[in-house]
C-alpha cells in the first residue's frame, strides 16, 4: 500500500516538473522581463494581456530574391496588449530568447472596454505556479504547456493555458484564476 501512495506523489511531482520546465528548457525570458522591455520602452502604461507561444518569425537575409519565397522560423513570443501613457492601444512583440522587441503596432485611441479589463500585478500567482494548477485541472490529464495567457476580465486576472500531451494535434484550453 505504500509504495504505490509513494509512487503516485512522486508521479505528481514530475508532472509539475514537467510543466514548470517544458517552457523553460527554450531558455526564455521571463514574464516580468518581458514586461519590463514595454514599461522601458514606453517609460510608463497598463497592460491588458501577455501572451507566450510559438509562432513562425520571418527570417531576414541579405539576399533574397523576390522569386523566393520568404524563409520562418520558429520563436517563441511574447505578445503584449497595451495601453500607452497617452492612451494609445498597442500590440508589442517581444522575442522571448533574447528579449529584443520585434514590433511595436499603435492600433489608436483604447477603446473602455480595453481600459476597463486592464491587469493588476499586484495579486498575480506565479506563471510555474498557474501552470501546474492547470496540468491538475485538466480533463485529458494533459501536463505540457504549449503557450499561455495572461489577461484580465471584469476586475480578475485570469490566466489561459493551451495544453497538449506533446501532440500539437492534441490540445485543451484550461482558465486558472490570476490572483
Amino acid at each position: 500500500y505504500l509504495p504505490i501512495k509513494t509512487r503516485q506523489k512522486h508521479s505528481q511531482k514530475l508532472v509539475c516538473d514537467v510543466i514548470v520546465n517544458e517552457l523553460k528548457s527554450e531558455k526564455l525570458i521571463g514574464l516580468q522581463a518581458a514586461l519590463l522591455k514595454f514599461t522601458t520602452a514606453e517609460k510608463a502604461g497598463s497592460v491588458a494581456s501577455v501572451s507566450l507561444e510559438e509562432k513562425e518569425i520571418p527570417v531576414k537575409t541579405e539576399k533574397q530574391d523576390e522569386a523566393e519565397e520568404a524563409k520562418t522560423e520558429k520563436k517563441y513570443i511574447y505578445t503584449l496588449e497595451v495601453i500607452s501613457k497617452k492612451g494609445l492601444s498597442q500590440t508589442m512583440t517581444i522575442d522571448a530568447k533574447t528579449g529584443d522587441i520585434l514590433s511595436k503596432t499603435e492600433n489608436g485611441p483604447a477603446s473602455a472596454d480595453l481600459k476597463a479589463n486592464l491587469l493588476d500585478f499586484v495579486p498575480v500567482m506565479d506563471v510555474d505556479e498557474a501552470a501546474q494548477l492547470a496540468a491538475k485541472a485538466s480533463t485529458k490529464n494533459y501536463t505540457q504547456v504549449l503557450s499561455y495567457k495572461l489577461f484580465a476580465k471584469n476586475g480578475m486576472n485570469v490566466f489561459s493555458f493551451k495544453l497538449y500531451d506533446g501532440d500539437v494535434k492534441n490540445t485543451e484550453t484550461v482558465l486558472i484564476d490570476g490572483a
